[in-house]
């Protein structure tokens, strides 16, 4: 008998790459997810970080914490429910100087009706999930 999942098993094309190698300061910048160069990189919280531009990466090094998105890039909605779900870099949004990657634009529209909630649900339960990732 073989096993069934429920989910699809997502592999990543550039293990390490984070948020698959997209310019996370271009979302703010730019208004647009660009594709990051890989002669721009920045290694930072185990990760390795690709840039646009040499200008993107330094304002990246300079304040890490201001351009990556919430949760780990996990889809903030998910978070919420108490799971984590990879976020995708095509379907995000900027909100109180805070990026956040959805899993789908559906989870998009649901966390835009609300986005208050929303981020106070992800806040409340992103503890217990960011425990339930293995590194």
């Amino acid at each position: 008998m073989r096993a069934e999942t429920t989910e699809q098993v997502r592999v990543a094309r550039n293990p390490g790459i984070a948020i698959q190698g997209f310019d996370p300061v271009s979302y703010f910048n730019e208004g647009e997810p660009l594709a990051g160069l890989q002669e721009h990189e920045f290694r930072h919280d185990g990760a390795t970080w690709r840039f646009h531009s040499e200008a993107n990466r330094a304002a990246f090094a300079k304040d890490p914490d201001l351009y990556m998105p919430r949760y780990g890039g996990h889809d903030p909605v998910a978070v919420g429910q108490g799971t984590a779900r990879p976020g995708d870099p095509d379907f995000w949004a900027v909100r109180d100087k805070k990026l956040f990657l959805f899993q789908s634009e559906e989870t998009k529209r649901d966390f835009e009706l609300d986005p208050g909630t929303m981020t106070m649900m992800a806040e409340t339960t992103w503890p217990y999930v960011r425990d339930t990732i293995a590194p």
